[in-house]
């Protein structure tokens, strides 16, 4: 629990820094539009410190303490101001009644229930692949540190470089606090939108029907990223069509400020920006049919600032790799560590479609996202009683002019991702099918023979989606009250983690020690220096051009291996194993080479359940 109470001071700094950036653009908003847009800047700019310290070596917790404790200092008017605004706002609830302050109090039993799922220990795959695993590598090597070996590590890494002060600070239960809090503000940010356009009422419906969504649970309690790019793709919707309204340029410039942190977080916001070169066509040729050269003025300051933002990685990708969004677009830019094989097959699994890609397949998407979610690794979709509100739309009198551009951008985002890629997810657009969704039930409940109707299927969504964030998170309870310690959290886990013999190489191996990982990817566990070596994910060991055991232990030694780990119980790291339409991970022949190395080369020190620790001559 104490991560909480260093997530606050961190959090209040970051907010104040952001809050002084914000106020010298002189915006017309609100409080809590100033709590979302501020925390995004601040967070934005905390990102951008530790990237230029990390490859500057110098990612070290004083510096960060010293930075955080400065800014605190200095924000007297900020805090102020904050603390005053949150006691107007509880005022401003305490006059509320009926349906609104029942919305209010579900949204805070969901913000408590999220606190807590966010207070165990990481375990998702993706977390301790290498959302959190990298950011650890780099708090321990106090720098931004290249591993070519996984290839992740070389994404745009805004949001990941904010676990690396909570690791260096405290660990990675205060690194999962800040999706919690992006999730939080997302849900805030939604509410604000939603308000400034519609009314109370549906601001509280659309905020709920995002902020209890399943999958909106599942991410805000972890690692993943894939909430905070939600929030800047969003805030970027949100500034850009208040720009399209007031036409005050200082919204265009903050649409493509919040375009670009999301961009410098995740490749796949990318998607996002085809949406808005058509908007800003739309608004060009068709509200004010302005000359063809000031349409293209705004166009190229929006992606030059853009740009601007995300070209730290780039540059960085470039000068390391010889390829600036390593290691895509291998025939353009080629870069080391690859061929046009692995190249072609990692596009290949990306872009696969579970539900195919027929026009049957395109109109049904929505509904096979959320009841068959795990064929597109999602947890559930939407929510189907929130998913069934949207379609209802067409029974709409009025349609506002704000309706009919949410609608616009789902459609086009939507399709996007269907004919583009999958691991896009729906994160990016749920929180705008949320406003629309909000807009549709408080249209329902006006109906006064459909009221009863539509409270009961409330009711009922809600009771849903709160056993299905017990289902999800029970796992984590005595974790997080104390009942359990970290190792009997993993042990009790059926995903073959290796806890222990990480425990044992922590607490045993020498700290020069380099592991080899061996069918296993999740190194956030090591407190070693490690590299994974998939056959069908890297070339950094090239098992193409290994042709016996006796080259594959010289390369081993090249690489300044001491110890291998061999975890033989994950079904996707089985020797020609196929998942999904990718090819296996390890083949037969590698499989057996390592065998051989080990036979000849090394000794086994310890073992637990299948996974095998070996030190290597």
């Amino acid at each position: 629990m104490i991560e909480v109470i260093y997530f606050l001071f961190i959090f209040l700094s970051i907010l104040s820094l952001g809050r002084k950036i914000i106020d010298k653009l002189g915006l017309n908003i609100n409080f809590l539009e100033t709590i979302v847009f501020s925390s995004a800047i601040g967070l934005g700019v905390f990102s951008y410190i530790t990237f230029f310290l990390g490859i500057s070596s110098l990612l070290y917790k004083s510096i960060f303490v010293f930075l955080i404790a400065l800014l605190l200092v200095l924000s007297k008017k900020e805090i102020t101001y904050f603390f005053y605004g949150i006691k107007t706002i509880f005022n401003k609830i305490k006059t509320l009644k009926g349906l609104d302050i029942i919305l209010i109090i579900i949204f805070l039993v969901f913000f408590i229930l999220n606190i807590i799922a966010s207070l165990a220990p990481p375990y998702l795959w993706d977390e301790v692949f290498y959302n959190l695993a990298i950011p650890k590598v780099y708090a321990r090597h106090h720098a931004i540190v290249n591993s070519f070996d996984n290839w992740r590590a070389f994404f745009p890494f805004n949001i990941n470089l904010l676990f690396v002060i909570a690791i260096l600070i405290k660990n990675a239960i205060l690194a999962k606090l800040f999706m919690f809090a992006y999730g939080t503000l997302l849900a805030i940010a939604i509410f604000t939108f939603t308000l400034r356009y519609f009314s109370l009422r549906t601001a509280l419906f659309a905020m709920l029907a995002y902020y209890t969504m399943p999958m909106t649970s599942n991410h805000i309690g972890s690692g993943y990223v894939d909430i905070g790019v939600a929030f800047y793709i969003f805030l970027a919707l949100y500034s850009f069509l208040i720009w399209l309204y007031d036409n005050n340029i200082k919204w265009f410039y903050l649409s493509a400020i919040m375009s670009g942190l999301s961009i410098a977080s995740k490749h796949t916001a990318l998607f996002y920006l085809p949406i808005i070169g058509l908007a800003i066509i739309y608004k060009s040729f068709f509200r004010e049919r302005i000359k063809f050269l000031s349409f293209l003025k705004q166009l190229l300051i929006y992606f030059f600032i853009v740009f601007m933002l995300v070209s730290p990685w780039y540059i960085r990708n470039y000068l390391v790799t010889g390829n600036p969004i390593w290691p895509f677009a291998y025939s353009v830019f080629r870069g080391i560590f690859r061929d046009e094989v692995l190249a072609s097959e990692s596009i290949s699994l990306h872009v696969s479609q579970p539900g195919g890609k027929s026009m049957l397949s395109y109109f049904t998407l929505l509904w096979n996202i959320t009841m068959h979610s795990s064929n597109y690794f999602m947890q559930l979709g939407f929510g189907p009683l929130f998913l069934a509100f949207i379609p209802l739309i067409v029974f709409m009198k009025k349609i506002k002019k704000i309706t009919i551009y949410l609608l616009v951008y789902s459609l086009i985002f939507i399709t996007i991702w269907f004919f583009g890629a999958q691991v896009l997810r729906y994160l990016m657009v749920y929180p705008v099918l949320s406003i629309i969704s909000g807009i549709v039930m408080v249209s329902l409940l006006d109906v006064k023979s459909l009221r009863k109707l539509v409270i009961f299927l409330l009711i009922l969504s809600l009771s849903f989606n709160l056993l299905l964030w017990y289902g999800a998170n029970s796992k984590k309870l005595p974790y997080v009250f104390g009942l359990e310690s970290e190792k009997g959290f993993y042990l009790k886990l059926s995903d073959h983690n290796g806890y222990n013999v990480f425990d044992y190489i922590n607490k045993n191996l020498p700290k020069n020690s380099k592991l080899l990982l061996f069918r296993e990817v999740r190194g956030y566990l090591s407190d070693r220096d490690f590299i994974i070596a998939p056959e069908k994910a890297q070339k950094v060991i090239n098992y193409d051009l290994i042709k016996n055991s006796d080259e594959l232990y010289k390369r081993l030694k090249e690489l300044k291996i001491t110890h291998i780990l061999i975890n033989t119980k994950v079904e996707l790291f089985q020797a020609d194993f196929k998942f999904s339409k990718a090819p296996p991970y390890f083949s037969r022949r590698v499989v057996n080479l390592m065998d051989e190395v080990l036979n000849k080369n090394s000794e086994l020190i310890f073992e637990d359940n299948g996974v095998y620790l070996y030190s290597l001559k």
